[in-house]
């Protein structure tokens, strides 16, 4: 028999404090405008591409948080190990366009530039793994 006192709040509240010791920022749930089966604070992760990856517009930081937030899958479980293996881990390569570029290469005032002038292949990886400290990880509850 366990001697072990308490109950499912005092575990949660012990485990949140644990999380804030290595730097998670808590966050109450309810008070979040986000729907219940929303994972994933968008304005955050959106906010930190926009530091991490400057070069991307606004549709392209769309498009990478759709990426990472809808991973493709013919069910929960092909989707879970599409995020963990393929865009958590390894990242996954975002192509963006360069309309700007093109027209600036095009009126001959860029560089000459080899190969196609109005897309870019960028490497997106969602935590930066070189620096952790540069993540910010949160504890909703």
């Amino acid at each position: 028999m366990s001697t072990v006192k308490g109950n499912e709040s005092t575990f949660e509240e012990a485990t949140i404090q644990r999380l804030q010791l290595l730097g998670y920022e808590y966050k109450y749930g309810p008070e979040l405008d986000r729907g219940p089966g929303q994972v994933v604070l968008l304005d955050v992760l959106r906010e930190r591409l926009g530091e991490r990856y400057p070069q991307l517009s606004d549709a392209d930081l769309t498009a990478a948080v759709d990426r990472i937030t809808r991973p493709a899958g013919a069910t929960t479980l092909h989707c879970n190990k599409a995020f963990h293996t393929e865009i958590l881990t390894r990242g996954f390569e975002l192509v963006v366009d360069r309309a700007a570029l093109a027209a600036d290469a095009h009126a001959g005032s860029a560089p000459m530039l080899t190969g196609p002038v109005d897309r870019e292949v960028v490497h997106i990886h969602p935590i930066d793994w070189e620096h952790p400290e540069n993540n910010r990880f949160h504890a909703v509850a």
